[in-house]
């Protein structure tokens, strides 16, 4: 998972660069990794990835890619706060920005 975790990071480094094919490619190797990691078919680690991946989407204009992955990372979410009761308020803060994300991505397909 640290190698995930450095992948996503390093995708992070390129989208500052602006580099965003080289970005793309980092994050969907960190979500492939976190996937085939992951015991738990809900995972804190991969909701955030797919997260990442949308808004990477989002801002290359690809909005129904974004759409899809917006909708898997909230569809995740929310089954993580119903199973983990005791996430704090930065998570309920993040499903409503993944919300407002794919109301913006709807409006625009």
């Amino acid at each position: 998972i640290e190698l995930a975790s450095l992948l996503n990071s390093i995708g992070s480094c390129h989208k500052h660069m602006n580099d965003l094919t080289k970005s793309l490619e980092f994050y969907l190797e960190a979500l492939a990794m976190r996937k085939r990691l992951s015991l738990d078919s809900d995972n804190l680690d991969v909701a955030n990835s797919l997260n990442k991946l949308a808004n990477l989407y989002k801002y290359l204009g690809e909005y129904s890619i974004a759409f899809d992955y917006f909708k898997q990372s909230l569809d995740m979410f929310k089954r993580l706060a119903l199973k983990y009761e005791n996430f704090d308020s930065s998570f309920e803060k993040k499903i409503e920005n993944i919300i407002q994300n794919i109301k913006f991505c709807y409006n625009k397909i």
